[in-house]
């Protein structure tokens, strides 16, 4: 599984990098380095429209353990952000307010050993408002750090075998947090 994400991760930057040359725009490329050593790869491409507006698109990929329940987890959580700059410097940079719609699928299975609760999928959509601060080197290095917080208004959850069909606890609220680092591509 180690191998498919650095290939996802590889396919994404190729990707975001080849269409930041071609279209001459000015693309601010992300990963979340603290997330990628706990196992969720995240990459960002960040749009600038004009020096005081962007809008960013995130995928991530996570995979680890519900200890609570004995289940392994698998998330992937997709989100695009419209972040407005109240006084940049560089263009699209320094302190910004934005808002997100959120998309997260998780899959809870049985992989890892014996569970007396039952498998099951879990999609939430949700909206919300944050802040952050980008700070864009004159080199194009980017460091981004931002918190968001929304409400869902759609939560499924389905359950798929045997078990315990355990009620899956949630509140309506979504966060989104981000600590990244990258490079700016075009526009400089």
């Amino acid at each position: 599984m180690k191998n498919s994400k650095n290939v996802l991760f590889a396919i994404a930057f190729l990707m975001v990098n080849f269409l930041a040359m071609q279209s001459n725009a000015q693309v601010d490329v992300t990963v979340n380095p603290i997330g990628a050593l706990f196992g969720d790869l995240s990459i960002g491409a960040d749009f600038v429209i004009n020096k005081k507006f962007s809008v960013e698109g995130t995928i991530g990929f996570d995979k680890g353990k519900n200890v609570f329940r004995n289940l392994d987890k698998t998330s992937i959580p997709v989100a695009a952000t419209g972040k407005l700059y109240l006084n940049p410097k560089n263009g699209a940079d320094r302190f910004y307010v934005n808002s997100f719609l959120r998309v997260v699928s998780k899959n809870f299975t049985h992989k890892s050993g014996n569970s007396e609760y039952a498998p099951y999928t879990r999609t939430r959509v949700g909206l919300g408002f944050g802040l952050g601060y980008k700070v864009v080197s004159s080199s194009g290095f980017i460091f981004d750090v931002g918190f968001g917080l929304g409400r869902a208004f759609v939560d499924n959850v389905n359950f798929k075998g045997p078990g315990t069909e355990d009620t899956v606890g949630s509140n309506n609220f979504m966060t989104m947090g981000k600590l990244a680092i990258g490079y700016r591509f075009g526009g400089r």
